[in-house]
């Protein structure tokens, strides 16, 4: 990996993610940092690789060491949203957002599972809870219930009417009046 050639290096990081080598990190990092500072704003299929490694194997430390050097490309942007997702990471608020406003539904769905924690405004997420795409409209009805947003209220009910889950069940708990408990109730019949 470390002497890969350019076009060797998607397929190099293709093979770590599914053997999930002991050290897989340092060697991560010795690439980014060999990279460090070239691609300008559009960023390289090094950069791209790794963050794509970070994601699969939920490498944490990996995410807040290229976090804490700064200067990540801007091109590849969405590929640290989808690292920071799958590592429950907070990024700064603006990268968040524009992740929510794309229409990759992946990368939507990326930006309000850390939304709440990178700091966007739960009144920003509300008008997700219409998406098209219903992934994206249960886990903002989830995030939103989760930190007792009203709104969320429904939207959950219906989204775990269709498609329950632990999350939304945990999440339905911050509502937990009367009419909370009897809707629970018909969940339960109806599943």
């Amino acid at each position: 990996f470390r002497a890969s050639r350019l076009t060797d290096t998607q397929r190099l990081a293709e093979a770590l993610a599914l053997r999930r080598p002991t050290g897989w990190q340092s060697v991560a990092l010795h690439v980014w940092n060999r990279f460090f500072g070239f691609g300008h704003e559009a960023g390289l299929p090094e950069h791209r690789a790794v963050l794509g490694l970070v994601r699969d194997l939920r490498g944490r430390s990996v995410l807040q060491e290229i976090l804490r050097r700064g200067a990540v490309p801007q091109g590849v942007s969405g590929d640290l949203l989808r690292a920071a997702a799958a590592c429950e990471h907070p990024l700064p608020a603006d990268v968040v957002r524009s992740g929510l406003h794309t229409r990759d539904q992946e990368l939507r769905e990326a930006a309000v599972r850390i939304a709440i924690a990178s700091g966007v405004e739960p009144l920003e997420l509300r008008p997700f809870l219409t998406d098209q795409v219903s992934a994206v409209r249960d886990l903002t009805a989830i995030v939103l219930a989760e930190v007792g947003d009203p709104e969320a209220r429904e939207s959950l009910f219906l989204s775990l009417k269709a498609r329950p889950s632990e999350r939304g069940l945990d999440a339905l708990a911050t509502f937990m009046d009367e009419d909370a408990i009897i809707q629970l109730g018909q969940l339960a019949r109806a599943h």
